[in-house]
């Protein structure tokens, strides 16, 4: 059943998809900036973005897990 919860959720999705910072195509005529979260059990909110026109705007983000290897070859 469809009720005002979900199409409340549904409205506030549709605000979120389309007001900054919006996903933009990148342009390998400039730089890239990237930023990481790192731990011990996660690689988290990997963004690489670009500065256009005085403005940064993400281009993708990434974050995924650790394998159980991973932890024990780092060096930090």
């Amino acid at each position: 059943m469809w009720s005002q919860e979900q199409q409340d959720s549904l409205e506030s999705l549709k605000r979120a998809i389309s007001q900054p910072p919006v996903l933009r195509m990148a342009d390998f005529s400039e730089n890239f900036i990237l930023q990481m979260n790192v731990n011990s059990v996660a690689l988290g909110g990997a963004v690489p973005s670009q500065e256009i026109n005085g403005v940064r705007q993400p281009i993708a983000n990434a974050s995924r897990a650790l394998s159980a290897q991973e932890p024990k070859a780092s060096s930090i």
